[in-house]
């Protein structure tokens, strides 16, 4: 141990604090924008777009679940492999 302290000083072992990472979007920037450009250039080459209905779907669905569940005071089953509600 008194060999380690010597290599390692108490006072140099303190954990290293994070240091604060803010990001901000450059000025006149509009995701609104790069969604629309993604979704003609899609149409225009008939390229497959990578967040489709699908996508939408299978991001939305559990959280539409929980509104389901909540409002109508019951217990909803997903079933993400066929995206729908169990036993609808």
């Amino acid at each position: 141990m008194a060999q380690y302290d010597k290599k390692y000083p108490p006072e140099s072992r303190k954990v290293a604090q994070p240091e604060d990472i803010q990001f901000a979007a450059p000025e006149g920037y509009d995701d609104r924008y790069d969604h629309f450009v993604n979704f003609f250039e899609s149409v225009r080459t008939e390229k497959p777009v990578v967040e489709d209905a699908a996508f939408g779907l299978r991001a939305a669905g559990p959280a539409l679940a929980c509104n389901e569940s909540y409002f109508n005071n019951r217990v909803v089953h997903w079933d993400a492999k066929n995206m729908r509600e169990k036993n609808a």
